[in-house]
């Protein structure tokens, strides 16, 4: 049985231009994961597939979260490329 369980989360401060913050957004079920990253240096290069269980979304940063329950940060600024499907 696959299934997605999606969660938006708001934080009742306010940004600079008065509109409401976005802390999170999550979908949690099975994913494979697919990302591409480039860092400012230039040297480092990601190109990586995962199974992950949950993706967390925020604004600076994504989490993906494996069977296991650790967690890989990805900062936003870094990502070429973010893909997901169910599996």
């Amino acid at each position: 049985i696959a299934g997605a369980f999606v969660l938006v989360n708001f934080d009742n401060s306010e940004a600079a231009d008065g509109t409401p913050k976005m802390m999170t957004f999550v979908i949690e079920g099975n994913f494979r994961v697919h990302y591409d990253c480039t860092f400012m240096d230039k040297t480092k290069k990601t190109d990586k597939e995962e199974q992950v269980q949950k993706i967390e979304f925020h604004p600076e940063y994504i989490v993906l979260f494996g069977q296991t329950h650790n967690g890989r940060v990805i900062p936003v600024h870094a990502i070429k490329e973010l893909t997901w499907e169910q599996s």
